[in-house]
């Protein structure tokens, strides 16, 4: 894919929550491991658009990629992928698509 990632204004406070309670409840090195780990789950997404499970019941358009306890819900287009939300697997999406 020659497209970016693109996310929203939602899923940017998914990742600002995600580092703040990962910093306070496991320490600056285990926050900079997840940091590594999530940015290369996106450039898996970026690779590989079509790797996540289709999620259209919820949303049209809608794939989930699984990431250790989070999961992605984004959307693809001809040339981006849009991070919709990054939430806790226990989350319900449905509530917060």
């Amino acid at each position: 894919m020659t497209g970016r990632i693109r996310f929203t204004r939602n899923a940017e406070d998914d990742i600002f929550n995600i580092y703040e309670y990962t910093a306070k409840t496991h320490g600056a090195r285990q926050l900079e491991k997840y940091e590594m780990a999530l940015k290369a789950a996106f450039e898996v997404l970026e690779a590989n658009p079509e790797i996540g499970v289709d999620r259209s019941a919820l949303r049209p358009g809608t794939r989930r990629y699984l990431f250790e306890s989070h999961a992605i819900y984004y959307e693809v287009d001809r040339s981006d992928i849009l991070v919709l939300r990054i939430l806790n697997v226990k989350q319900d999406p449905g509530r917060h698509l």
